[in-house]
């Protein structure tokens, strides 16, 4: 047979347009089922086959970066993290890493000196690695990792100041009913206390929180709540009636002097399929419930999430603004926690001055609020990352984005693609 070198190699099988279709799979989806498609169009290969295919494939040397941006990944969630690596002006990866140490990082970053400006996340790991590993780059933190940060510790502040939520009446100022009166705990709740009180009392003789884990044998982000409470948060757990879908059919038929019966055979025409006797006690306790709202005003509740979304300048209409106007204008924190959080924003988005985030930060200690004091603190212990986030433009958008993309590969390969694998793939798609 006439050999044809600008169709097939020598000794190859296949030709180089079929083996290209072959590829372009390969690095598509998993290895089954890539192979369940070939063989659709006629072209059978194995799932085995495909992965060979993706081992032999050689990635291209890596251009010398200058600007780059890290994040961590997890190989297994909670257990094993490792890195990836993105050139963020050729807007690629340019390498996975299989772990986040702080050696095997700056390892990395030493082969590379022309690297000049690193984006990263809040991580004390990275800031060290990227220190040791490239003292000449100019470290700039994520803006938007800032914004989560302090996102997270408005909503501890809340969570801790308003444990249950704001109940208020019509008519009673908010203010008044939000320190309504704590029930009595129950024997459980009372033993659950007393356990988050041992923890407490450990942390606050110098145990470290990951030494607590193990004690205790309790997640890391449940002592982290555990050492901040000083409560015991009740929680009001709502019981569903399988009449509740026809509570306003019955408030009208109530009204209207309905009897019980007649009330059951309406809501049997509508789809209800319970008892008489279910639906006679639901009746019974509406009735006193009417009778009570009659003699007194409504109560209403508002989440925590509504007066957090209004804090970060989320509008709200009704009963619901009012109550927060209330709160604000009786409550000297939250008035002082909104102007700050105004002000943070137009930092980051427009002014973009060091001179007004230092400024902030000192107002921020001065407010008493043990959350933002910690976030300044925070802030101060890497200062000169975050006063570059003002200045640069770069920010790990883009690093976030190919986690997310890791996360789609490994979970279409079903979790087990070895590491040898996943980088290839992971690598090759961006270049």
């Amino acid at each position: 047979m006439e050999r044809r070198p600008d169709w097939w190699g020598s000794y190859d099988r296949k030709t180089y347009r079929l083996t290209a279709f072959f590829r372009h799979l390969a690095f598509s989806l998993s290895a089954e089922a890539e192979s369940r498609i070939a063989s659709q169009y006629g072209a059978i290969l194995s799932g085995d086959a495909f992965l060979y295919l993706i081992r032999k494939e050689q990635l291209p040397a890596i251009e010398e970066p200058r600007v780059i941006g890290l994040d961590d990944w997890a190989l297994k969630r909670g257990k094993r993290y490792g890195t990836v690596i993105c050139d963020l002006e050729r807007r690629r990866p340019i390498e996975l890493l299989e772990s986040r140490k702080e050696k095997v990082v700056s390892d990395w970053l030493k082969a590379y000196p022309s690297v000049r400006v690193t984006s990263k996340d809040g991580s004390t790991e990275y800031a060290k690695a990227l220190s040791k590993g490239a003292p000449q780059a100019i470290q700039v933190t994520d803006r938007w990792h800032l914004f989560h940060n302090l996102n997270k510790r408005i909503e501890q502040f809340l969570k801790r100041k308003f444990p249950s939520g704001i109940i208020w009446q019509e008519g009673v100022d908010a203010g008044c009913s939000s320190e309504s009166k704590q029930k009595a705990l129950t024997e459980r709740e009372a033993k659950k206390w007393q356990f988050i009180q041992q923890v407490q009392l450990q942390y606050r003789k110098g145990t470290r929180i990951a030494d607590l884990c193990r004690e205790f044998s309790l997640d890391r982000k449940t002592v982290s709540r555990y050492v901040q409470m000083e409560s015991f948060p009740l929680v009001e757990r709502k019981r569903i009636h399988s009449a509740d879908p026809y509570h306003p059919l019955i408030l009208s038929l109530m009204k209207q002097k309905v009897s019980k019966r007649q009330i059951f055979e309406v809501l049997q025409e509508k789809g209800y399929q319970k008892s008489f006797s279910t639906l006679k006690g639901y009746l019974l306790k509406v009735q006193k419930q009417e009778g009570s709202d009659q003699q007194k005003h409504a109560l209403y509740k508002l989440p925590r999430q509504k007066i957090h979304s209004y804090l970060w300048s989320k509008p709200l209409e009704g009963p619901e603004k009012q109550v927060i106007h209330q709160l604000l204008k009786e409550d000297g924190q939250l008035q002082e926690l909104q102007l700050l959080l105004k002000q943070f924003q137009q930092m980051m988005r427009i002014q973009r001055e060091s001179d007004a985030l230092s400024a902030w930060i000192e107002r921020a200690e001065k407010t008493g609020i043990k959350e933002l004091i910690q976030f300044a603190h925070y802030l101060r212990s890497d200062w000169q990352a975050v006063q570059n986030a003002l200045v640069h433009p770069w920010s790990n958008g883009m690093v976030e984005g190919h986690v997310n993309r890791i996360k789609v590969i490994k979970r279409q390969m079903y979790g087990r693609a070895n590491f040898d694998l996943l980088r290839i793939k992971i690598l090759y798609c961006s270049r």
